[in-house]
């Protein structure tokens, strides 16, 4: 978002300089009706003003869809989340790769998250030990 921003106030400061020169070149040459050339002046900045609305609500569409997209997300993120948690306290804990499957797909949804981490490390030390018949 900020550099369409940046761009969009490089582009109207320079509309702007333009629209300063030929106001001044307008003074100049049409002193004889100087109300007319600051009417003239008057309608670009609004058109100005008005394109500087329509992009700047542009961007907040851009940015809501955006955020949409990613409320979504945590939305299915925070759900999943919730059915993994309820259905590992249904699984007991001697299925040893379950657990650790399920443990894996938290830890891949909330990396760093140090339960999970104990967890799948406990469930692969376990299958470890299962495999080496202890």
């Amino acid at each position: 978002m900020s550099k369409r921003f940046a761009i969009i106030i490089v582009v109207l400061l320079g509309i702007y300089a333009v629209v300063n020169f030929f106001q001044s070149d307008d003074e100049v040459t049409s002193s004889s009706d100087p109300m007319n050339a600051s009417m003239n002046t008057d309608d670009m900045m609004k058109d100005m003003q008005d394109d500087m609305s329509d992009a700047k609500s542009d961007m907040m569409m851009d940015d809501m869809d955006d955020i949409a997209d990613m409320s979504d997300d945590q939305m299915s993120k925070e759900q999943e989340t919730r059915k993994l948690l309820a259905e590992l306290k249904t699984i007991p804990v001697s299925e040893f790769a379950v657990n650790k499957m399920k443990y894996e797909r938290l830890l891949e949804m909330h990396p760093g998250n140090e339960r999970f981490m104990s967890k799948v490390d406990f469930y692969s030390q376990k299958l470890a030990d299962q495999q080496a018949g202890y």
